[in-house]
């Protein structure tokens, strides 16, 4: 690229130098703003005017021009607004301040499009594409061309089920991945994403991390690595508490319609790549705790129809809260059966004693049976308190 330093164009100064890449000597073309190849004449001298000094206004107060280096934009995207893919920074010359426009629409992006990551992963594609075009200028290399590949999206912001280049079209799923159908005619809908599932394994001792009171930390730790990726807090339903396994987390994202993010495939994809690059490793009391496996479930639109609208329950218990559960079901049942064993042997008592008062009423019964009929026998008798006589 150096070869096009200070190389100007006899007789067509507007004309932009390239460099021909397909050349073993780096030869040089000049090019008009359409694309078109322009030929250098000798300069002929043309009649010009220009208005005095005093007559013109400078841009910047006091003629403070910057020359701004390109590392202050550089850092700029990446502490300001690196979770939009989207985002273009621009200077200003006189303060040499960035900004940050978005490619598509030249508009201005605010400090919330800049933290979240607001678009689809069909919108993320059309933006690398024209990024790369926008580049492609600075370089005086044209890649209009590739407009072509542009992915089509629909008005919230999802990939139509049908693309098409040309005359090659095919069907797409939410990953804008070929599902292999035929493209003649239409296709289906796209079954997006809804409820993403995610369990994340550490390799860290369990018992020694409760001891020491570090599970609420890498539970805290986990819930800011996915706020700082860009993930907006209304759609991370649940970073559940740890339990045993190495050191597990579940994490339950769900869809929102409030949320920032509106592509649950782009959150999916998110999940991977930070898995893919450490950038779910956390960093607790000095020590790297590493991710060292994570697996992950989804649930479509239509599984969810599948099951009666019902979601899970995104607030399900804790292990610590089921293991209490455990043990109080536990002492009730204990205590149930108890109750029971004592109603049993209550009533079992009571009617042993039932039993016995019928046994001893008809002992008196008999007693007072016999003592009539020796009465009616025997006319002549003679009774005290102890003694009873009787004339045979």
């Amino acid at each position: 690229m150096k070869a096009c330093t200070n190389q100007v164009c006899p007789g067509n100064p507007e004309a932009v130098c390239v460099v021909d890449l397909c050349s073993s000597t780096c030869k040089i073309k000049f090019i008009d703003a359409s694309g078109q190849n322009v030929m250098c004449t000798d300069d002929k001298c043309q009649v010009f005017s220009f208005n005095e000094q005093d007559t013109c206004s400078d841009k910047c107060p006091a003629s403070n021009v910057k020359i701004c280096p390109e590392s202050v934009c550089e850092l700029a995207m990446k502490q300001n607004c690196s979770k939009k893919h989207c985002a273009v920074c621009v200077l200003d010359p006189c303060t040499c301040q960035p900004s940050f426009i978005d490619v598509r629409t030249r508009k201005n992006l605010t400090n919330v499009q800049c933290n979240y990551l607001s678009e689809s992963i069909c919108e993320l594609k059309r933006c690398d594409i024209l990024s790369n075009i926008e580049k492609a200028k600075f370089s005086g290399i044209d890649l209009t061309s590739a407009e072509t590949a542009l992915p089509e999206c629909d008005d919230h912001g999802k990939f139509n089920p049908k693309q098409c280049q040309g005359q090659s079209c095919q069907c797409v799923d939410q990953f804008g991945r070929s599902t292999g159908e035929t493209s003649a005619g239409s296709c289906r809908e796209i079954d997006e994403i809804v409820i993403l599932y995610v369990t994340l394994t550490y390799n860290a001792n369990y018992s020694e991390y409760k001891s020491n009171d570090k599970l609420k930390v890498l539970q805290d730790m986990i819930w800011k690595k996915l706020q700082d990726a860009g993930i907006d807090p209304r759609i991370i339903k649940k970073v559940g508490e740890p339990y045993p396994g190495s050191v597990k987390v579940d994490v339950t994202f769900q869809n929102n319609a409030d949320s920032y993010n509106k592509d649950m495939a782009l959150i999916t994809n998110t999940i991977k790549q930070m898995a893919n690059t450490n950038g779910l490793d956390l960093t607790i009391d000095g020590q790297t705790v590493n991710l060292v496996n994570i697996t992950e479930q989804v649930q479509t639109q239509s599984q969810v129809a599948d099951n009666g609208n019902k979601i899970e329950d995104e607030d399900e218990l804790s292990q610590t809260e089921k293991i209490i559960i455990g043990v109080v079901v536990g002492v009730v049942g204990l205590l149930i059966i108890a109750v029971i064993v004592f109603c049993l042997c209550y009533r079992r008592k009571q009617q042993k004693e039932a039993m016995d008062d019928s046994f001893e009423t008809i002992r008196e019964s008999k007693r007072s049976s016999e003592s009539s009929l020796v009465s009616e026998t025997n006319k002549v008798y003679q009774e005290d308190d102890n003694i009873v006589k009787v004339r045979l």
